[in-house]
């Protein structure tokens, strides 16, 4: 008897396991989708967690932007991998960002694909435009960058990034060049040469470039780098050949400035009246098109990315956990292809500025103080 009920027990399980599974197959996939990067050959998720903000202060939302607290940063980071979010991106640059991540997702502990940037540096912003009483507030709040790709500046950068990250090889370094210099760097060759010799020590595994516009055209020429990082978004397409380029070449490309830097998020509603918003026209055409619904233009701006087969993950930046939650289900959930079309098809009756939304601070928010 005792025989019999556990075959029968066995055969329950085996049976609820073949119905489970067929409903998993028919229903539609709960995870976060994945993209395939040839040159890594791997697969990785397609929002990737932006840790800027982790680190130092940055964004559009004023002291909102200000990192936050070690508790707040250690949920933030263990979120992110909860909801399978397989890339996380930081920087040399970001401040408290490499030691948090190191201090509470160490990548020998968690499987996730890790990308830093050496290069840039931050020093003391002394511009004297900060001096103007009308100047943008979070501009001059920000520290100034500072770049040196000197061999000894990128094998110094990576080690201080081994040690805050607390790993012995780094997944993915991108140099984290600056526009106006970008081309005569990578002419110099000393930085690409820096990575490629400590990946031959063994100290990382995939090299690139983080850069946009011509410059990105000429690194993916080099045919030297796996992966490459370029601002791309509803408001600003301008590095779309370049993304096209890299994917035929089967490099990663990695998205940052999905969201335009905040602008297609709700807190662009505090700047939506400032006549000299960067990229406002659209914005403000667009937000006509929701209803001035600021979660719905984050869904469009969310829904434009993905309908690209060639981006591999956009980075979506977040100091607080539910903002990650926020941005994967406001994905997931968009289903009006039509208000997409209309959206992209609005936006082409309009100028896109000369600058990439990541250059935020160089405009105006007219603030009356």
């Amino acid at each position: 008897m005792k025989f019999l009920l556990s075959l029968l027990s066995l055969l329950l399980l085996v049976i609820g396991h073949y119905s489970f599974s067929k409903r998993a197959e028919s229903n539609p996939p709960s995870e976060l989708p994945k993209r395939y990067i040839k040159k890594i050959d791997r697969a990785v998720s397609f929002i990737g967690l932006g840790t800027v903000e982790l680190g130092r202060a940055w964004g559009i939302a004023g002291e909102e932007s200000l990192h936050p607290s070690e508790s707040v940063a250690q949920a933030v980071l263990l979120q992110a991998l909860r909801n399978n979010i397989t890339v996380i991106d930081t920087a040399s640059s970001y401040g408290l960002s490499e030691e948090r991540i190191g201090r509470y997702i160490p990548r020998t502990a968690y499987n996730y694909l890790l990308i830093t940037k050496p290069g840039e540096h931050n020093i003391k912003a002394n511009d004297p435009r900060c001096e103007q009483k009308a100047y943008d507030e979070i501009y001059c709040a920000k520290p100034a960058a500072d770049y040196d790709f000197s061999r000894e500046a990128i094998f110094q950068d990576v080690h201080e990034s081994l040690q805050k990250l607390k790993t012995d090889k780094l997944d993915i370094v991108l140099l984290h060049l600056d526009n106006k210099t970008a081309i005569e760097v990578l002419k110099k060759g000393e930085a690409v040469k820096a990575l490629q010799e400590l990946k031959a020590l063994g100290k990382l595994s995939f090299i690139g470039v983080s850069v946009n516009g011509e410059p990105a055209q000429y690194a993916i020429d080099m045919d030297l780098f796996d992966v490459i990082e370029m601002e791309y978004s509803l408001i600003n397409q301008r590095n779309k050949p370049y993304i096209d380029a890299a994917y035929a070449k089967g490099m990663g490309i990695i998205i940052r400035g999905g969201l335009g830097t905040g602008l297609l998020t709700p807190y662009v509603k505090q700047h939506i009246d400032d006549p000299n918003l960067p990229y406002g026209p659209k914005i403000r055409a667009l937000l006509e098109l929701t209803h001035q619904d600021y979660n719905q233009l984050t869904s469009l701006a969310l829904a434009f990315l993905y309908q690209d087969p060639h981006i591999s993950s956009v980075i979506i930046g977040a100091d607080r956990p539910e903002y990650i939650d926020k941005d994967i289900k406001l994905l997931k959930e968009f289903k009006d292809e039509s208000l997409l079309e209309k959206a992209k098809a609005i936006l082409q009756h309009y100028e896109t500025p000369d600058f990439f939304t990541e250059n935020m601070g160089e405009y105006f928010f007219n603030k009356e103080s």
